[in-house]
């Protein structure tokens, strides 16, 4: 059996299955899809992050990684990529579900959580049409049976038009709105002076034409380009209380939060979903104070070019992985980021495809792994 003919259901041949996942909404997301699967088949199964995967004892286990390369031969060990199963390196966890609607109904949730996991995973703006196209491709039957819809043109305000509109600016990190996105002073403000009513429920053609027109402007005078408050969206039509976008990021400050397992958690039970996006307030703050000192200009990333990448280094500590999916969508970063923080270099997880048996020296802090010198970090993504 090669391995492009392995699928899901024949996984059951195997007596155990051992899965070693990166720390990436993608991965995380699709080893909770996994799980499920082999649960319903009566499979026996264990999981843990690449840097915490001990050799499988059982012999005729299969050792699958999921957004994790394998860096030598293991004896006695079967190990498969999950790309080679699914055919794809990209969208896997959205993959997955295309392959599990063939073998049973698939939870609306599980979509839902697939979906977000792809927009976060995407290195640049969440509305960037090489992200919106491709997966709507991906999405199509569930589109299709009115689980999820891209519409095409809406707010792009996290949890519109759900909660009152206060709430969604305040909550709305993708498009920042300069003193407003996080500050609950600011986005009271701005709604009183736009002479819009502070309420739930869909605007007026001529009050969002008067809001997007607004954040336009705050954007044009800091010379940046940062994605429209108008345009298309992804949406979940089962909950009122899931955003998508929300959610996206909600995944990436679990990872720095150090608690990822509550992706894989909320992916197979939806009721952990706002202990998940707690996590996302948990960091408001943190995230604020970066956002607004690079908009501003008070802190300024430095590039280094290592080993032929390009490599932007912002001195701070932050919640890694939530700041640099955001300065990356604002174009105020355009390629990887390094935090130095306690004379270290720190590379966001989800910025790196780690390899198993894992045996870098590499410590891991704040969702990152942490190395001595930007050297290091260069070999880490190469």
């Amino acid at each position: 059996m090669s391995l492009k003919e392995l699928s899901l259901e024949e996984l059951s041949k195997y007596s155990k299955v051992s899965i070693i996942y990166s720390l990436d909404p993608e991965a995380l997301v699709a080893t909770a899809l996994l799980i499920n699967f082999l649960s319903v088949k009566e499979i026996d199964f264990e999981f843990a992050p690449f840097y915490a995967a001990p050799k499988p004892v059982d012999s005729s286990a299969l050792t699958l990684l999921v957004g994790v390369r394998q860096s030598k031969a293991v004896s006695g060990t079967r190990i498969r990529l999950l790309q080679d199963l699914l055919g794809s390196r990209r969208f896997v966890a959205l993959k997955i579900l295309g392959k599990l609607k063939d073998l049973w109904v698939v939870p609306p949730n599980s979509v839902a959580m697939a979906l977000a996991a792809s927009i976060a995973s995407f290195k640049g703006s969440s509305y960037d049409v090489r992200i919106l196209e491709p997966v709507r491709n991906e999405v199509v039957d569930f589109e299709s049976s009115g689980v999820v819809a891209l519409v095409d043109e809406s707010l792009r305000l996290f949890r519109y038009p759900n909660a009152r509109l206060s709430e969604c600016v305040f909550r709305t990190l993708e498009p920042f709105i300069p003193g407003a996105s996080l500050s609950a002073t600011g986005c009271k403000r701005l709604v009183e002076e736009l002479g819009i009513s502070d309420r739930a429920g869909v605007l007026s053609d001529e009050e969002k034409e008067r809001l997007v027109k607004h954040v336009a402007k705050l954007w044009e005078s800091k010379s940046v380009r940062a994605p429209s408050l108008a345009g298309p969206r992804f949406v979940y039509r089962r909950g009122e209380g899931f955003d998508v976008y929300e959610v996206a990021y909600s995944m990436l400050a679990a990872i720095d939060r150090g608690v990822h397992e509550l992706t894989i958690a909320s992916t197979l039970n939806p009721r952990y979903l706002p202990a998940l996006i707690a996590t996302l307030e948990l960091v408001y703050d943190d995230i604020a104070k970066v956002v607004d000192a690079v908009i501003s200009g008070e802190l300024k990333p430095s590039r280094s070019y290592i080993r032929g990448l390009k490599l932007e280094v912002l001195d701070l500590e932050a919640p890694m992985n939530t700041c640099s999916k955001l300065l990356r969508a604002h174009g105020l970063a355009s390629s990887t980021v390094v935090y130095r923080a306690n004379d270290a270099y720190c590379v966001p997880l989800t910025d790196v495809e780690p390899s198993w048996p894992w045996e870098e020296e590499a410590q891991i802090y704040g969702g990152a792994l942490c190395v001595s010198s930007l050297d290091r970090v260069a070999r880490l993504l190469i």
